[in-house]
């Protein structure tokens, strides 16, 4: 799925916003609409990028497409509450992936990240549920903890030492 207009104005602002910093890294997930957003972003500068699909978003698997909101109150009142209880990190939707396997398909990330960043800001272009599992295991937090993290279309978050 491409980017509209104002997903295309979003990265903008971020390039915007990024103007002033120092780039040592761009960490961009290898699917077409994250490939977009960092060149929008980067508007010609040059930094060293990684695209790598470790940082692609959770496989949904049969799932993958359909709205969320009303999957979710379907599993709601069928009793089958996918993110309920203390197990959820673990659970699989049917035929993709659960969160713990996205954590540690970014598992090799964090070193790069922290390598690099004693040069300047690294940015990483990537999805909800990847940004989620990167910042647990970057910052040494227990997985349970990634449901702390919420961001907006085409957010920032600024981690530093």
């Amino acid at each position: 799925m491409a980017l509209d207009g104002r997903g295309r104005e979003q990265a903008r602002e971020v390039g915007k916003a990024l103007a002033g910093r120092s780039l040592a890294l761009v960490l961009v997930s290898d699917l077409a609409r994250t490939r977009e957003t960092a060149r929008l972003i980067l508007r010609g500068r040059r930094v060293p990028t990684i695209v790598t699909s470790r940082l692609r978003e959770m496989d949904y698997g049969r799932w993958e497409g359909l709205p969320a909101r009303p999957l979710m109150r379907h599993l709601k009142a069928t009793g089958k509450g996918w993110v309920a209880g203390s197990n959820f990190l673990a659970r699989r939707t049917p035929g993709g992936e659960s969160f713990l396997q996205v954590r540690a398909r970014i598992r090799p990330l964090p070193s790069l990240v922290r390598q690099r960043a004693i040069h300047g800001t690294v940015l990483v272009v990537a999805h909800y549920g990847s940004l989620r599992a990167l910042l647990t295991v970057l910052l040494g937090l227990p997985e349970r903890e990634a449901v702390r993290f919420t961001f907006g279309k085409c957010g920032m978050a600024v981690v530093t030492r």
